[in-house]
């Protein structure tokens, strides 16, 4: 199946601990003649969609990836439901879940607060798609 690569020479430079968002751009910009290929064709997906994301995600670019998906899906004649939240990080934390404590090895951005408001707000569409089946 066909993937983005990942670039063994990349190194976190920054202080504090390791944010992949850079080196996740840095991959799609590296190899961007591969990177269609590793694209699923989501707007072949029949089923309800539902898209949440941390605007401050330093894992990767969930609400970039996230917004692309849901202007595929808009174009095929699908709906997607997004939802975001701007201080969230890469952990959306649902109702009844407890939050983890920060990781020791990889920076999540966001803040805990702003995880369980994403959380919150994306639990009713969660909830309402899954009684859909």
């Amino acid at each position: 199946m066909p993937f983005l690569r990942y670039d063994d020479d990349w190194r976190w430079t920054g202080p504090g601990l390791p944010e992949y968002l850079d080196h996740y751009r840095q991959c799609q910009s590296r190899h961007a003649a591969t990177t269609p290929q590793a694209r699923i064709p989501v707007e072949r997906i029949t089923g309800e969609v539902i898209l949440v994301a941390g605007g401050d995600d330093r894992m990767w670019d969930s609400l970039g990836a996230a917004r692309a998906i849901d202007g595929a899906r808009e174009r095929a004649g699908r709906a997607t439901t997004v939802i975001t939240h701007p201080q969230a990080g890469h952990r959306c934390v649902l109702p009844g879940e407890a939050a983890l404590p920060p990781s020791p090895r990889h920076a999540h951005g966001g803040h805990p607060k702003a995880d369980v408001a994403l959380g919150a707000a994306a639990w009713p569409a969660i909830r309402r798609a899954l009684a859909l089946h």
